[in-house]
């Protein structure tokens, strides 16, 4: 506070230094009196927007007064006043002098309180809005944990129900029995493995620590090994179109077979069975473009934005009893962008959903 006393203080002595020796040199070149009157008036106004308070402006013009009579008055370089029509002048310039600076200090005290209720207003804004984000995080951290608890568990009973079974029969059971029973363990572990596999990919994506890895990869080995971990394909009728040349496309492999394996578990979750699916992969023009078909009920228009979007689901069950949990499409489009792709969904030939992603065949 004495700091910006001082500095007041020195603000208004500066402004009565520079007011004094402008109307000096104006005297000097024939400016009459009342037109110098003009100048210390503005300094006054000058010294309210700069300085804090009334009093300063105030004894800026009362200083004002003061000099306007010493060097302008007769008698001059005196304070004495011979003629009552110059002190009237004089009080008239006083009482107007207060008034303006008055007027100009309020307005910038004003204009202060109006920034600083702005400044306050502010802060409240994004304090309310880090305790939404916060609350919509804290949500998303519940959604979370209770579609992984709801994911898990049917997986594991079914885990548990075959090798119990297994443990308990293995004397009464035949070899194809046993086979199959193992079989369906596996296939519930594979769709283990890809659950846990979107979570971690979903938490680095959260934590923006999703790193892309380019090196050329042959088209045919991405699909090859993501259809090797859809084992839920074999029960139906799926083909894949590859193009007849051998094509390597700058990518991180693992993160596009992640890409496609969601794209085909989609696929399977939502074609019934004996339904069709179909995954290409060609080259158009500078990119590489991959497409996942299948024949089930397709994506209702006002749904392909949505469905990219992490937690969204349809709600309906897929034919193997499992329902997503939302989050295996928001991955896709993290990577595919982060690629410097994009994905997106339409209407397929087979009469379901056909999903597309591009990848540029050259990195930039």
């Amino acid at each position: 506070m004495k700091a910006l006393a001082k500095n007041d203080w020195l603000r208004m002595l500066f402004t009565l230094l520079v007011s004094g020796l402008f109307t000096d040199g104006l005297r000097a070149a024939g400016v009459q009196r009342d037109s110098l009157l003009m100048v210390y008036m503005i300094g006054v106004m000058c010294c309210a927007a700069i300085t804090h308070g009334y009093r300063y402006s105030i004894l800026s013009a009362v200083g004002s007064v003061l000099l306007c009579n010493y060097l302008y008055t007769e008698p001059l370089n005196t304070f004495a006043i011979s003629s009552p029509s110059d002190a009237t002048l004089l009080v008239f310039f006083l009482i107007a002098a207060i008034i303006s600076a008055s007027m100009t200090a309020r307005f910038r005290q004003a204009l202060r309180e109006s920034q600083e209720n702005a400044q306050r207003a502010e802060r409240l804004f994004r304090e309310k809005e880090g305790a939404r984000l916060e609350a919509e995080r804290a949500q998303t951290k519940s959604n979370l944990l209770r579609s992984i608890g709801h994911d898990l568990r049917t997986p594991l009973t079914g885990i548990q129900f075959g090798s119990n079974y297994i443990a308990e029969h293995a004397d009464t059971m035949t070899p194809g029995d046993v086979s199959r029973m193992a079989g369906d363990i596996s296939d519930q572990v594979t769709w283990l493995i890809t659950l846990v596999e979107n979570i971690l990919y979903m938490t680095r994506i959260d934590n923006s620590r999703l790193e892309v890895r380019r090196q050329p990869e042959v088209v045919d080995d991405v699909v090859s090994e993501a259809v090797s971990h859809v084992p839920a394909l074999h029960d139906r009728p799926f083909r894949t179109d590859l193009p007849d040349e051998v094509i390597a496309v700058p990518m991180d492999g693992k993160m596009i077979v992640q890409v496609l394996v969601n794209l085909l578990d989609n696929a399977v979750r939502h074609t019934p069975t004996g339904g069709a699916i179909r995954l290409s992969a060609r080259q158009e023009g500078p990119n590489m473009l991959f497409s996942v078909e299948d024949s089930g009920a397709g994506v209702a228009p006002e749904q392909r934005e949505q469905v990219f979007e992490s937690f969204y689901t349809s709600g309906k069950i897929g034919p193997d009893g499992r329902k997503g949990m939302g989050l295996g499409l928001a991955i896709c489009r993290s990577v595919v962008e982060a690629h410097g792709g994009r994905i997106w969904v339409g209407d397929s030939p087979l009469g379901g959903a056909q999903f597309n992603f591009s990848l540029p065949m050259e990195v930039a």
